[in-house]
Order: C-alpha cells, then sequence, then structure tokens
C-alpha cells in the first residue's frame, strides 16, 4: 500500500490517531501515549461490557481494573522494579500484568513450562524482586532455590483497594521484558520499551480500521456507522501469554478494542470448538497443526465455527490444502497469516 492510497492518507491524516511521524529516526505514531499504561487506560471506556472469560470466571472491563488496582497496590514497588510473572494462561495472568504496568514496573514473561533451575535462572537473570505465579509455579521455583517474594495468583486481593500511581513512564522506558530462544545458547531476555509495544498495538488497530474504512466504502455508508453496527468482538486466547503473540495479538490489541478473551488454559481441539460455539467467538489465532486438530474434530462433533469472522496463524508455513480446508468450513471469515518478532 502506497502513501497516495486514499484510505492509507485518511487513517494518517494530521492530527487523527494513526498519524505518523519520524521520533529518534524511526517512524512512529505522533498522537500516541507516553507509556503503555496510559493505552490501556483508554479501555476502562468499556465498563460493564465482559472482558475476561476464564472457566466459570468472568470478568468485566471495570471488575479487572478495580482488582488491576487492588494488586498494584499490593505490589508496593518502586518504578523501574521488575516483576515476573510465571502461571499458566489464566485471568489473574491478565491483571497481574496490568498491575505490574499500573504500578511502574516491569513485567517479566517467564515461560511457565520450564523446569526449576530454568525458571529459577530467568527469574535471577533480570533481577525480578517478586514473582507472580501459582501454586504449582510456586513449587518449582522453590525447588529452583530462588529466594525471593512470591504472591500466588490465588492470594490476589479483592478489588477495593485505592491506588495511586508513581510519575508516568517515557516512551522509551523499559515496559516488559520476554525470553526468546532466537540465539545461539540459552534464552535471553529481550526488552521492550514502552513505545515498542504501543507502536505494535497501534498498528494492529490501525490496519483493522483501513479494512473497515474500505468495509464502509464498498457499501457505501460512512466508516463510523459500520463501526456502530458491530457487535463486541470475542477472542479465543490459545498461546501462552509469555510469547508476543499472546501478549499482543490474543490481549493487548483485543482489550483496547473492547473485546471479549475468552482463555483456553490447556489447548484441546474439542473444547475449542466448543468454545467457539458456546462463546460466540468471532476471532481466533492458532498455529497451523492447532487448525488441522481443530477443523478435524469440528467435523467430527459437526461443531458451529459460523460466528469465527476471523482466523490466523503464524509460527511455521500454511500449507494450501489446510488453508482450502478452512475456507471450506468458514466461508463467513477472513485468514490471514502474521509475523511477530520478539
Amino acid at each position: 500500500m502506497t502513501a497516495t492510497d486514499p484510505v492509507l492518507q485518511a487513517v494518517t491524516a494530521a492530527g487523527s490517531p494513526f498519524e505518523i511521524a519520524e521520533i529518534d529516526g524511526l517512524r512512529c505514531f505522533a498522537n500516541a501515549p507516553a507509556n503503555l499504561d496510559q493505552l490501556i487506560e483508554s479501555a476502562k471506556r468499556h465498563g460493564d461490557a465482559t472482558f475476561i472469560v476464564d472457566g466459570d470466571t468472568r470478568l468485566s472491563f471495570a471488575e479487572t481494573f478495580a482488582r488491576r488496582d487492588a494488586l498494584a497496590a499490593m505490589l508496593a514497588i518502586a518504578p523501574g522494579d521488575r516483576v515476573a510473572l510465571c502461571m499458566r494462561n489464566r485471568a489473574e495472568w491478565l491483571i497481574g500484568y496490568l498491575a505490574i504496568l499500573r504500578a511502574g514496573g516491569v513485567a517479566v514473561l517467564v515461560n511457565s513450562r520450564g523446569s526449576p533451575e530454568e525458571l529459577d535462572r530467568m527469574v535471577e537473570q533480570v533481577g525480578a524482586t517478586i514473582v507472580l505465579t501459582d501454586a504449582h509455579r510456586h513449587e518449582l521455583l522453590r525447588e529452583g532455590n530462588f529466594i525471593g517474594r512470591i504472591i500466588d495468583a490465588d492470594d490476589f486481593p479483592p478489588p477495593g483497594a485505592s491506588f495511586d500511581p508513581p510519575p508516568p513512564a517515557g516512551p522509551n522506558d523499559p515496559a516488559t521484558i520476554l525470553f526468546t530462544s532466537g540465539t545461539t545458547g540459552q534464552v535471553k531476555g529481550a526488552v521492550l520499551s514502552h513505545r515498542n509495544l504501543i507502536t505494535g498495538i497501534m498498528s494492529v488497530q490501525m490496519a483493522g480500521l483501513m479494512v473497515l474504512h474500505n468495509t464502509a466504502n464498498s457499501m457505501n455508508m460512512p466508516v463510523e456507522q459500520l463501526i456502530g453496527m458491530i457487535p463486541q468482538q470475542a477472542v479465543l486466547l490459545v498461546y501462552p501469554l509469555f510469547h508476543i503473540s499472546g501478549l499482543g495479538a490474543a490481549f493487548l490489541s483485543p482489550m483496547l478494542a473492547g473485546s471479549k478473551v475468552v482463555i483456553m488454559p490447556k489447548w484441546d481441539a474439542q473444547d475449542a470448538a466448543r468454545i467457539i460455539a458456546e462463546e460466540k467467538i468471532t476471532m481466533f489465532s492458532a498455529v497451523p497443526t492447532m487448525l488441522w486438530d481443530m477443523l478435524h474434530r469440528a467435523k467430527l462433533a459437526d461443531a458451529d465455527l459460523s460466528s469465527l469472522r476471523n482466523i490466523g496463524t503464524g509460527g511455521q508455513a500454511l500449507p494450501i490444502n489446510l488453508l482450502d480446508e478452512m475456507r471450506a468450513a468458514c466461508p463467513q471469515a477472513v485468514m490471514g497469516t502474521g509475523y511477530g518478532m520478539t
């Protein structure tokens, strides 16, 4: 898409949320918030809409933010302190991440599938002062000789505590550390700044808005009218949250769009097909092997996949025969392939 594209020009016009400017030698969004916490705060406007579904747990945006503030107060950290998240995908993982940023900390996303020694090495490598974890990883961390402060997810405080946030972080300050095995040797922590994450999230939002502009133009209606007609979207979260795909594409981007995020603690194709039908999932992204698995199970169970509108994949090449089968099973859905570097 070139700079002369009228939709791109409209979306990135001067004064718009997606106006692009060169900052520190890089093309960035000129009107972006200074830090990720400020961007997250904008999701408060979704209020009583359902945000998190985790088994029998259902939390609205308002309830999630109230729990975030209570945990941020409990952390009692200084700006820039590193706090690790080491637990399976669950509602408390999302709350924990939001609380760390609200408290001015740097969220360290630990691969929760590691051995005791690996978990301890990752936490110690980055100098994390606190670990937010679940009961199983709590035991593993102690086996690995971690002696720092641990807060179990089951001990997160109830909503109600007030919290005064610290001075805001700057765009170039570190926001999150993810671990990558993209180099030789042991996994290494990759530091992402607030601007890194904001730019990635806003790029996804801008791309979605451009699709809506093109759709509205084809229907000969204002884009604002089309947006007003779209019901709340629902995302099935199957990627691990310690991975950039889980963090960005399945958590932060949907949250800012006001979408419902339905968490699968462990992959099961039959459960995935059932949840898609029950929760009216509109957006689902998984690696090709998981798509094969889910499609096979859905056919056996004659599952209803009609709610799906966007199906994404990545992590490996998408076989053309799988693409054809997905299109046949979900003709109403748009297929897409993504690439995200840690």
